[in-house]
């Protein structure tokens, strides 16, 4: 990728460097200091509209040295060669997906439940300030639900532990420095992963529960019995759920909006 492309124009001794210093973090080495370089964080806001009153206000841009982003962009291979399969059906932050998939889902069922009179409801859920809430510890309980070795969750968690952060506001200035314990890097190469396995570690008990009850929008064949189930779909920190009724839709909503209660809160549309 881009990064590869980087490498070839830099002189070997230069890539030998990196190499050596990547493989002398990844190994733990106890007598090589860690760079006070990658643990400052510089956060920069950028207003969403000119009404602006609180930090909510603006879109968090993380600005994290691009050595660490490479060595995390090294790491994520073996990451994600690790990471058993998920019954939670993401299609956000996924090699070869695009929204086009999701947007074709819908309308594939809206139209199978219009020609064969199938009820349908659908509700769209969103998980408020996603990224910047993750807390530091649930992500590395999610990485060991996947399966991901204590070694690799250990050199990711590291690139979390020990952070400073400091905002800077347009025409305003910066803040003084402060701890950075919980949330991801806005724009890190990590960062996407990190919130899908979350979501995943958040939902998987509960897709498994709907999917023994059978709670969803199901094909049912002229036998009587379910040919298709299928009950959600998630979209970057974009949850949709189908259901066949009102009152189904409305215990599918509370189930979830608990299994998120530690973590945030859902705003739905249905």
């Amino acid at each position: 990728g881009n990064t590869a492309d980087v490498f070839k124009m830099l002189p070997m001794l230069t890539v030998f460097g990196v190499h050596s210093m990547f493989e002398e973090r990844a190994g733990f080495a106890r007598d090589t200091p860690g760079s006070p370089f990658w643990k400052i964080l510089q956060f920069l806001g950028l207003p969403k509209s000119k009404a602006i009153s609180t930090f909510d206000d603006f879109r968090w841009i993380c600005k994290s040295p691009v050595l660490q982003k490479w060595y995390l962009r090294a790491l994520r291979p073996r990451l994600r060669g690790q990471m058993r399969p998920s019954a939670v059906h993401s299609y956000g932050f996924r090699r070869g997906t695009s929204t086009g998939e999701l947007t074709g889902l819908m309308r594939t069922l809206i139209h199978v439940s219009n020609c064969w009179g199938f009820p349908l409801r659908i509700s769209l859920q969103d998980v408020q300030t996603a990224f910047d809430s993750m807390p530091h510890g649930l992500i590395g309980e999610s990485m060991v639900s996947r399966g991901c070795s204590a070694r690799e969750v250990g050199l990711h968690l590291r690139e979390l532990t020990g952070l400073t952060g400091q905002i800077t506001l347009p025409f305003v200035g910066s803040t003084g420095k402060f701890e950075f314990r919980k949330g991801g890097k806005q724009g890190g190469v990590e960062t996407p992963d990190e919130w899908r396995m979350l979501v995943d570690y958040v939902m998987e008990p509960l897709v498994q529960q709907w999917e023994f009850l059978g709670m969803g929008f199901a094909l049912v064949g002229l036998e009587g019995e379910t040919e298709l189930l299928i009950n959600h779909a998630v979209w970057a920190d974009n949850i949709v759920l189908f259901a066949t009724s009102h009152g189904m839709m409305q215990a599918m909503v509370e189930q979830l909006n608990d299994a998120f209660s530690g973590y945030r809160d859902l705003n739905g549309n249905q």
